[in-house]
C-alpha cells in the first residue's frame, strides 16, 4: 500500500519490494546487502544480533498479535488456567505464537513444562493433531483459526485481547544503514496502514 500510494517516493526513497519465501531469507537478504530492509517478526533480528549479526529492528508495523486458541467442544474454558492438563498444539519454536502462548500461560500461573503437554508442529499444521484427537487445543494464526471454526472447533482466546500491544512484525535493517533512511521506511508503512484502518 505504501509503495502503491507513493509514500516512499514522497519520503525520498527509491523502493523496490521483493517477496522472500521466508523470514530467514528476508533477513539473509539484508545481511548480504541484496536488500536494505526486511519485514518479519522481530525475534529473528534479535536471534541474528545475538549471534553477532549487525542487524537491528527500526520500527514495528503490526503491534497486536493475530493468534488465537481454538479447542474441541469438550474443553471447558473460562480462562488460561483451564488449559492445565491439556494437550496443546502450536508452531515449532522459535515462533511468536508459541513464545507468546508460553508467556501467557506462565502469567496465568501454569508451568509449561509440567502443567500442559505442548505438541510442536510446523506452522500451518496445527489443526491436524487437533482433528486426529492428539490435541485438545491449538494455537493458530489465520487462516487456520477460521478453518478451525469452519470445522466445528471453538475459539476460546484471542492473543490481541490477552496481550498488551506487542510488536508482531517489524522493519529490520543493518546497523550501518544510513540513519536518515531508517525512519522513512516505517513511516511509509504507517501511512499505508492508516488507509486500511
Amino acid at each position: 500500500m505504501a509503495e502503491e500510494r507513493g509514500f516512499f517516493d514522497e519520503a525520498g526513497l527509491d523502493v523496490r519490494i521483493d517477496v522472500a519465501s521466508s523470514f530467514t531469507n528476508a533477513l539473509a537478504a539484508v545481511i548480504s546487502r541484496s536488500a536494505d530492509f526486511s519485514l518479519h517478526g522481530p525475534e529473528w533480528t534479535a536471534i541474528s544480533a545475538a549471534r553477532g549479526g549487525e542487524v537491528q529492528v527500526i520500527g514495528g508495523t503490526l503491534n497486536r498479535l493475530g493468534a488465537w486458541i481454538a479447542c474441541t467442544n469438550e474443553v471447558t474454558y473460562e480462562g488460561l488456567d483451564d488449559l492445565k492438563g491439556l494437550r496443546i498444539v502450536s508452531g515449532t519454536m522459535p515462533t511468536t505464537s508459541t513464545s507468546a502462548f508460553l508467556n501467557l500461560i506462565g502469567k496465568a500461573g501454569l508451568d509449561p513444562s509440567s502443567d500442559i503437554t505442548l505438541i510442536e508442529v510446523p506452522l500451518g499444521n496445527e489443526i491436524g493433531p487437533l482433528a486426529a484427537g492428539q490435541a485438545d487445543c491449538a494455537v493458530l494464526y489465520e487462516p487456520n483459526a477460521s478453518q478451525a471454526i469452519d470445522e466445528g472447533y471453538k475459539v476460546v482466546a484471542s492473543f490481541a485481547e490477552e496481550l498488551e500491544p506487542y510488536t508482531f512484525s517489524a522493519v529490520s535493517t543493518r546497523k550501518d544503514t544510513r540513519p536518515g533512511h531508517c525512519g522513512k521506511v516505517p513511516d511509509g508503512h504507517q501511512q499505508g496502514a492508516r488507509l486500511h484502518s
